[in-house]
């Protein structure tokens, strides 16, 4: 193998012609600023790769967006698209349809990785803790045994340098399941693992903007659980009037006042102070211009194609999480 120095942003790069790529100017996974775009063909390897047919351009260019600035390597799946059935569309007369979404998912090794190399350009410390998971009355427990059944939650705290983020992640809400409720094979086998796992992610969303709009599978395994099958039956009403019927239900029986949709107002749409000041706010984060239609998309929860779109509430949320990370 031969290896030689090139110099690329003012770094020196080891070349090499064969072996170990990383650390290299071949080594995909360093990010040295700038954008660019993949070739058809990698974009071809990736789709094969990762069974990404129906993933269209754009989708792939999110995931680029999201390895250039974490410096994961989508072609060792070290980040990677999953796509999930959705279903869209009947509003106001529009027919229902399924189509699939596609999401960036990480391993937790990712997110360390990237929290670690975050830290590490910053000068600062990373301190991972033990996850503590606690039973149904709130007890914390250092261990879980199996004999104990499943964790009501986990916790676990991260620290960078000044940054300190303490996250749960509770059981009902991310434990995926079979048809008949109980849970799948994985969550069965290792529920402290998985658990685990989905309250580090937070953490990490929290202290490192550079996980921005990264998800670790096991956060997402819930959307993938099968629907519970139920079994409805009518239940003869009380007699006695809706009065009566309220008070069988448990209903108030204060009539909800009625919405007046016409005077319902639309969200503010963003001064140009505040679009200056997200602006600012961006590059300060080292957010760069290619990289923020997938970050904003991943803050707002919709397409962002320029800052002047978004919203007063908006910018304030991105502002804030970028200022405290993920709120808890």
């Amino acid at each position: 193998m031969t290896t030689e120095l090139a110099t690329q942003g003012g770094a020196e790069l080891a070349t090499t012609t064969a072996g170990d790529l990383v650390g290299t100017t071949e080594d995909r996974g360093v990010y040295r600023g700038g954008h660019s775009d993949w070739t058809p063909e990698q974009r071809d390897q990736l789709r094969a790769l990762g069974g990404l047919d129906e993933a269209s351009d754009g989708d792939i260019a999110m995931l680029k967006a999201v390895s250039d600035r974490s410096g994961l390597d989508p072609f060792v799946k070290q980040v990677y698209l999953v796509g999930r059935k959705t279903k869209t569309g009947g509003y106001r007369g529009e027919a229902e349809r399924w189509e699939t979404k596609w999401s960036v998912q990480v391993g937790i090794d990712g997110f360390r990785a990237v929290t670690h190399r975050y830290a590490s350009e910053k000068g600062l410390i990373v301190e991972i803790g033990r996850p503590v998971f606690y039973n149904a009355d709130g007890d914390p427990q250092k261990i879980w045994l199996r004999k104990w059944g499943y964790p009501a939650a986990a916790e676990v705290t991260i620290t960078v340098g000044q940054a300190t983020a303490t996250t749960v992640a509770t059981w009902d809400e991310y434990v995926q399941t079979k048809r008949d409720g109980s849970p799948n094979s994985m969550w069965d086998k290792m529920p402290t693992v998985m658990l685990a796992k989905c309250a580090e992610a937070q953490a990490h969303r929290r202290v490192c903007p550079l996980t921005a709009g990264m998800h670790e599978a096991a956060e997402m395994a819930h959307l993938d659980s099968e629907p519970v099958r139920v079994v409805s039956e009518r239940v003869a009403g009380p007699r006695g009037g809706t009065a009566a019927l309220r008070e069988k239900l448990g209903v108030a029986s204060n009539p909800v006042a009625e919405v007046d949709t016409a005077q319902v107002e639309a969200p503010a749409k963003a001064t140009a102070a505040e679009v200056k000041s997200l602006r600012a706010a961006l590059d300060t984060a080292g957010i760069t211009t290619e990289e923020r239609p997938a970050f904003l998309a991943a803050r707002v929860g919709h397409p962002v194609k320029a800052l002047s779109e978004l919203t007063s509430a908006e910018i304030a949320a991105v502002l804030d999480f970028l200022a405290n990370g993920e709120p808890a």
